[in-house]
């Protein structure tokens, strides 16, 4: 019994102390999202040594690569059977052809007589098919041989073998190398102490520069795709007869995640802590009407942080904002 009213006094002191810290602010510029490029990071999650989680970027022109589908490996089949000869593939021609050149080897041992009395004789028709018999032998040949090589050029089969054809070929090895991962030729880019200084000084800049809600006081500190982005956001509060004012911008920290430099760019993302009087007010309404704020404090600061990614032109050049991500 004598422990309860201090648990209750432990619980009005916590609900004081929530509801003494200042909110965060969700109308600065950007409107607390996540947009913008960081080259080949874009859709990458922050180092394994950063301690500071980013939410993944939802606006961006970036291209997101498409996934690479899995390389085939290439197949080798086993040669085709070679054509059968014209020998094996017309044995009446291969027969008559074999009678033809027995009958001019019988010829040449035993005379021109015998093959005009005999056999040759009745088959070429009278003693004058001793000379014609030579003349279809060797004409005969000579087809054959002309058909022959034809029929080895058809198929394919010359004096040397096809690389591809041997049962010991192996693949090549070009088939097996990946194509190359985005960001490949990027390199580590180390910074200096005025680089620090220009990114908080471009925070400064922006929130201020946003608090008036002219898009051309903005200009020269975003990219064109930040440009356009904060110009839709603050289109988007006009049309909500809304005016978002940033006051008194304090930076409190800037740490840097990454650095890096990609094709003729360099990119810098920092973490980024601030404070600033941060407050919506109706659009036509004086600071003596009541509903003159519709969000936030005249004098109340709020505490933010961001990561913000900064580019330029590699080897120098003023850094811009290219992409903000809200700290998950």
């Amino acid at each position: 019994m004598t422990q309860r009213p201090s648990f209750f006094v432990f619980l009005s002191l916590l609900a004081l102390l929530i509801f003494a810290l200042p909110p965060d602010a969700l109308a600065r510029a950007g409107g607390g999202g996540s947009m913008g490029s960081r080259g080949g990071h874009t859709y990458q999650s922050m180092p394994s040594t950063s301690t500071y989680r980013a939410a993944p970027i939802t606006r961006s022109t970036a291209p997101q690569a498409a996934p690479r589908p899995a390389m085939a490996q290439p197949s080798f089949a086993p040669p085709p059977a070679a054509a059968p000869s014209f020998f094996a593939a017309h044995p009446f021609l291969t027969g008559m052809a074999g009678s033809f050149l027995g009958a001019s080897l019988f010829s040449a041992f035993f005379g021109h007589s015998a093959m005009a009395g005999g056999v040759g004789g009745d088959m070429m028709g009278g003693g004058g098919g001793g000379m014609l018999l030579p003349l279809l032998l060797i004409g005969g040949l000579g087809y054959l041989a002309y058909r022959f090589f034809r029929s080895r050029q058809g198929t394919g089969q010359g004096g040397f073998a096809s690389p591809f054809m041997g049962g010991n070929a192996q693949p090549d090895s070009s088939f097996q190398q990946n194509a190359p991962q985005q960001g490949e030729a990027e390199t580590p880019l180390t910074l200096a102490a005025p680089d620090y200084q220009a990114f908080l000084s471009l925070l400064e800049k922006i929130q201020l520069a946003w608090g008036t809600g002219d898009v051309a006081n903005l200009a020269p500190y975003l990219t064109s795709e930040m440009q356009h982005y904060f110009s839709q956001e603050l289109a988007a509060n006009t049309s909500r007869g809304l005016v978002n004012h940033v006051e008194q911008v304090a930076p409190l920290a800037g740490d840097l995640v990454e650095a890096w430099t990609e094709g003729p760019m360099d990119y810098a993302t920092v973490h980024l802590k601030w404070s600033a009087i941060d407050y919506m007010v109706h659009i036509g309404k004086t600071s003596s009407d009541p509903d003159y704020v519709a969000e936030g404090s005249l004098v109340a600061p709020i505490q933010a942080a961001e990561i913000w990614t900064f580019t330029r032109a590699h080897g120098g050049g003023n850094w811009v904002l290219s992409a903000i991500q809200q700290v998950a």
